[in-house]
């Protein structure tokens, strides 16, 4: 036989093995049955806790494990399913994060606190369209952005953020976001804003949109 051609047989079927491998879907980030949302600047998460899971159409109840809570909310879950519990959290002082992913899809949390008092740049996220706008404290003016898929967009987010933070020096954002927006829109509308402004310590709330 050919030495060559056998060679060259070789190379190709490794070539399709790479291929193939390639090709492959990347697995989803995952806790429990919680498919998780993306964000940046996030951690490893905390040693020890209880785990919490949030899927659409199964809110989740504050439980009676150790803190720190770790919760898991599905990214397709609305966030009306898991403010109960964000509240009740809050409520009771027991600290929690929230698991999320990052660009390596490797599980990590991030904390998401209550809105900061005083003067604050607000940012709103609606359901219907996923339209976020960020206007100042006290100028009812916004700058908004909506993309054609109806997803909130992080970048906008974080360029108007950034631009109000330029503007007014203020370092509190308070996201206000509708009910029935995706979990994964609201982490990307409160990522957004705390990834704004490199160098910059912002303080970013987020709450229910009333």
């Amino acid at each position: 036989m050919n030495s060559f051609a056998g060679r060259g047989r070789h190379v190709l079927a490794a070539a399709s093995l790479l291929l193939a491998a390639a090709c492959a879907p990347t697995p989803e980030a995952r806790v429990g049955d919680a498919r998780l949302a993306y964000a940046d600047g996030v951690e490893a998460p905390p040693a020890g806790g209880t785990d919490v899971i949030v899927v659409p159409n199964r809110p989740a109840a504050l439980p009676d494990g150790a803190a720190p809570l770790r919760i898991a909310v599905d990214r397709d879950a609305v966030f009306a399913d898991v403010w109960p519990l964000i509240r009740a959290v809050r409520d009771r002082g027991v600290p929690a994060v929230f698991y999320v992913h990052d660009r390596r899809r490797r599980v990590r949390v991030m904390a998401i606190d209550p809105p900061p008092g005083g003067r604050a740049i607000r940012v709103t996220a609606t359901a219907a369209d996923g339209k976020v706008c960020v206007n100042l404290p006290d100028v009812p003016e916004a700058k908004c952005a909506m993309t054609a898929q109806r997803r909130v967009d992080r970048p906008s987010v974080r360029q108007f953020v950034r631009e109000a933070f330029r503007a007014s020096g203020i370092r509190k954002v308070r996201v206000d976001a509708e009910g029935g927006l995706r979990w994964s829109d609201v982490v990307r509308a409160v990522d957004g804003a705390r990834t704004c402004c490199q160098g910059e310590q912002m303080e970013v709330g987020l709450s229910l949109l009333q």
